[in-house]
């Protein structure tokens, strides 16, 4: 509500540069067309990395129901601690991405995931909140590295365009994932539904990952 009353109080700019030409549609999107095909690897960059970090993050969303087995006080400790985490996360954000790029840390949170992932097979209340606690900060900590090195890839008059190409692709993969994660889930239990995503996980660190080079 905060948001939508700062936005109504903003005016657009009434003075404009001299012999200013608007871009269409059809130029914005042409733009967009030769920009995947002039770097190819890109768009396989924005494809992968939007799937298997939506992967990561669904623990954060399906442990959520399985939270009804703790007391209110635990719960609101928990999400505190996340919030804290997340906080902690885009700090180290801030010091790692000075060093590393995006396609390093992806290389390094997607295993650790995947190891995460494999410890619900145990199915202990104190695993799971080890396990959404740490998969939620590893998120927090990925997606402002993430976001740095996307925008340098891209020209200045297509960046906007392209950030929303790449926030469509990430919507668009959740929306086929989750369903088909909670379908797996109550087929195969909340436990081993998420062990067999770290299996995953880790074969595709093993394997697939070198196609983001």
């Amino acid at each position: 509500m905060l948001a939508i009353l700062v936005i109504s109080l903003m005016k657009e700019p009434k003075v404009k540069v001299k012999n200013e030409v608007s871009s269409t549609f059809s130029d914005i999107f042409k733009s967009v067309i030769t920009t995947l095909k002039v770097n190819p690897k890109l768009i396989r960059w924005m494809l992968i990395s939007q799937t298997l970090i939506t992967f990561t993050s669904m623990f954060y969303f399906y442990y959520q129901n399985e939270m009804v087995q703790l007391q209110s006080w635990q719960i609101s400790l928990m999400m505190l601690a996340s919030c804290l985490i997340n906080i902690f996360g885009v700090w180290m954000a801030s010091k790692i991405g000075e060093k590393w790029t995006s396609r390093q840390v992806f290389k390094i949170i997607i295993p650790i995931s995947a190891f995460l992932f494999l410890l619900a097979i145990l199915a202990n209340p104190r695993i799971y909140i080890f396990i959404f606690l740490i998969s939620d900060g590893l998120v927090a900590m990925f997606f402002p590295i993430y976001n740095n090195d996307i925008q340098q890839e891209f020209e200045s008059h297509i960046r906007a365009t392209m950030l929303s190409v790449n926030a469509m692709i990430g919507s668009l993969i959740m929306i086929f994932i989750f369903p088909l994660m909670g379908m797996i889930i109550d087929y195969l239990s909340f436990s081993i539904s998420f062990m067999y995503l770290g299996i995953f996980l880790l074969l595709v660190s093993i394997g697939i990952l070198k196609i983001t080079e």
